[in-house]
């Protein structure tokens, strides 16, 4: 559940969060994930670029603590929070050029 009252959660917040994403993504193991804003890239990035930045291409991320030998990672893009979207529309165009690049990727 994210933070009440639309914030950014706080870095106690994340660190106690992160352990429980990194074990499910590493037990799904899905062809990709999408991180939704500047949170969630740089919390499973662990990088600080602007949003700019990190947009329109794939990370090759591998969940921390994973020791599946079996398993190589996955596929990690990024795009705008949709709480963003709602706050500025005019980047909508851009968030669906990042959609399409995981539907291609993913078909």
């Amino acid at each position: 559940m994210p933070p009440a009252g639309d914030r950014a959660p706080e870095r106690d917040e994340s660190e106690t969060c992160s352990p429980f994403l990194m074990r499910q993504i590493a037990a799904i193991k899905p062809k990709v994930v999408v991180a939704l804003g500047a949170v969630a890239a740089k919390n499973l990035l662990a990088i600080m670029p602007h949003m700019s930045e990190l947009r329109g291409r794939f990370y090759d991320f591998v969940p921390a603590g994973v020791r599946d030998s079996s398993w190589q990672g996955t596929k990690l893009a990024v795009t705008y929070h949709p709480a963003f979207l709602l706050r500025d529309p005019r980047q909508k165009g851009e968030a669906w050029k990042d959609l399409q690049m995981v539907m291609k990727y993913w078909a």
